[in-house]
C-alpha cells in the first residue's frame, strides 16, 4: 500500500514524472549547392548539363591561357631579339631564323583563333542554354516538349563550343612550346652583355 502511495505521489510531483519523449531535432538547413555538379534530374540530362558546364569552363580558361601567352611573347621581345642574335653570331643565323619563324607562325595562328568570330559567345559560351535546361530539369509533368527543345539547343551549343575549344587548346600548346624552345635555346648561350638579361615569358 505504501509503495502504491509513493508511486502516486511521485507522479503528482512537478518535474518528477517519467521523462517526456524526446522530440525530433529540427531538420538541418539544406546543404549549399555544389555548382560544379548537376541539379536533380534524369541521368541523361545530368550528363548533358555536366558536358556543357565543362566546355564553358574550359573555353574561358583557354582564352586566359592565350592572353597570357600573348603577353609573354610580347614581353620577351623574341621576334626582335632573335634576328639580332643571328646577326651577331651569338646564335647560328639559320637557327635564329627558324625559331623566329616558328614563333611568328604559332603566335599569328593563335591570335587569329582568339580574334575571329566564334559560333558561340566568347563570354557566356553556352550559359543561357545551360540555365534553360537547368530550370526545366525535374519540372512538373507537361513540360516534356519544352525540355526536349532545351536539350536539343544545349547539345547544339556544346557541339559548336567544341569546334572552338579543340583548336584553341592545341594552338595554346603549340605557342607555349615555341616560347619554351626559344627560352631553352637562349639559356644555353654563354653569358654576355647581350644575352645575360633575358626576359622570360609569363
Amino acid at each position: 500500500m505504501v509503495s502504491i502511495l509513493l508511486l502516486v505521489l511521485s507522479l503528482a510531483l512537478p518535474g518528477e514524472g517519467p521523462a517526456p519523449a524526446a522530440t525530433a531535432a529540427p531538420p538541418l538547413a539544406d546543404a549549399p549547392r555544389d555548382w560544379d555538379k548537376p541539379p536533380p534530374g534524369a541521368k541523361a540530362d545530368q550528363a548533358l548539363w555536366q558536358s556543357a558546364h565543362d566546355v564553358n569552363n574550359e573555353l574561358v580558361i583557354e582564352q586566359h591561357v592565350a592572353a597570357r601567352l600573348t603577353q609573354g611573347a610580347k614581353g620577351s621581345g623574341y621576334l626582335e631579339r632573335l634576328p639580332e642574335l643571328g646577326k651577331s653570331g651569338a646564335l647560328p643565323q639559320a637557327r635564329a631564323d627558324e625559331l623566329a619563324a616558328r614563333l611568328l607562325k604559332k603566335w599569328t595562328a593563335n591570335l587569329d583563333l582568339v580574334q575571329r568570330q566564334w559560333p558561340v559567345s566568347k563570354v557566356r559560351v553556352c550559359g543561357y542554354e545551360l540555365l534553360n535546361l537547368e530550370g526545366l530539369m525535374g519540372a512538373r509533368p507537361g513540360g516534356e516538349a519544352q525540355l526536349a527543345d532545351s536539350r536539343r539547343d544545349l547539345v547544339d551549343c556544346v557541339g559548336r563550343a567544341n569546334l572552338v575549344l579543340g583548336p584553341l587548346k592545341k594552338s595554346n600548346e603549340e605557342l607555349g612550346a615555341a616560347l619554351a624552345e626559344i627560352e631553352r635555346e637562349l639559356s644555353s648561350l654563354p653569358a654576355s652583355p647581350g644575352t645575360s638579361a633575358r626576359a622570360k615569358p609569363d
